[in-house]
């Protein structure tokens, strides 16, 4: 297009129409790739229209639940051993040491 624009500029009549010409070859062929695209466009839609009709619709099967297992027999529960709690060591309360306050310094 840049060159079309300079041979009108320069009044060149031999240069624009044979630039005009190769601008019309290549609308031409863009044309026909628009019509390419769209005749493989068309052509995909209508084979995944045909596999969703040849599938139909997909039924869910739900598996059926496993029974659960029977608990094993075991022992009776025995009693139960606690622990005896451990003495803890008594500290007479001692007398709490306050500090006493210090003077404001300056």
């Amino acid at each position: 297009m840049q060159a079309l624009g300079e041979a009108v500029y320069c009044d060149d009549l031999e240069e624009t129409a044979r630039i005009r010409s190769g601008v019309g070859e290549l609308e031409r062929r863009m044309e026909d790739t628009r019509a390419e695209q769209q005749r493989v466009r068309r052509r995909a839609e209508d084979q995944i229209v045909q596999a969703r009709m040849e599938a139909g619709p997909t039924n869910v099967v739900e598996p059926e639940p496993e029974p659960e297992p029977m608990p094993e027999p075991s022992e009776p529960p025995g009693p139960v051993i606690v622990p005896e709690p451990e003495p803890v060591p008594h500290e007479p309360p001692g007398p709490v040491v306050v500090p006493e306050p210090a003077p404001p310094s300056e």
